[in-house]
């Protein structure tokens, strides 16, 4: 068969299927082989009335660069599932790491630690000035690691001077007892600003 036909990859009409675990596993290996033929597919995929389904769509979209799935992407940064406004987030920053900014400036304040996490490693290429003092916020003061830490990224990829007390303050050695992991990542953020020349 020639890569042309339709039916060609069985993964696009598993994405058709009645069973509903079929088409998640559908959407999730397309993650790792994106295939362009499985663009309409999985544009239908975000609508699914099972939430794993319309998650894996949204990071199986995100890495073919669809931009006919950013309206949709936006709308599920907002989805009752967490799961599914993780990988709205994710999917928008597979497209264009500017795409999903504003709307992590919200997701940022989600009930639900990866979501807040997907929010703030998605900020970092946001160049709305409110970014940094909400990266700071979570940086500072949010109550998972994992969030600030993946802020502590975003700081040192937006690159703002601003940023740069916060990060010191987060990059004390006695806050190693509390996470090295986030330790790291404010003084990986700062090395990246001050290489810059930012300070």
């Amino acid at each position: 068969m020639t890569f042309e036909e339709p039916n060609s990859n069985p993964l696009l009409a598993a994405l058709g299927s009645a069973d509903a675990r079929k088409r998640e596993n559908a959407a999730n290996a397309l993650i790792a082989a994106p295939d362009p033929r499985a663009e309409d597919p999985l544009l239908e995929a975000l609508h699914d009335h099972e939430a794993g389904v319309r998650g894996m769509a949204a990071l199986a979209i995100g890495s073919l660069g669809s931009r006919r799935a950013v309206p949709r992407l936006l709308e599920l940064t907002q989805d009752a599932d967490w799961f599914v406004r993780v990988s709205a987030l994710n999917g928008l920053g597979y497209i264009d790491e500017a795409l999903p900014a504003e709307n992590a400036l919200v997701a940022i304040g989600d009930d639900e630690p990866l979501v807040r996490q997907a929010a703030a490693l998605n900020m970092g290429g946001s160049s709305d000035p409110a970014a940094v003092d909400v990266l700071v916020e979570a940086l500072l003061h949010d109550s998972d690691w994992a969030v600030r830490e993946a802020a502590a990224d975003a700081l040192g990829q937006i690159g703002d001077p601003r940023a740069v007390e916060s990060l010191r303050r987060a990059a004390a050695l006695w806050r190693v007892v509390i996470s090295w992991r986030v330790v790291r990542a404010a003084r990986r953020a700062l090395h990246r600003i001050e290489a810059a020349g930012s300070t």
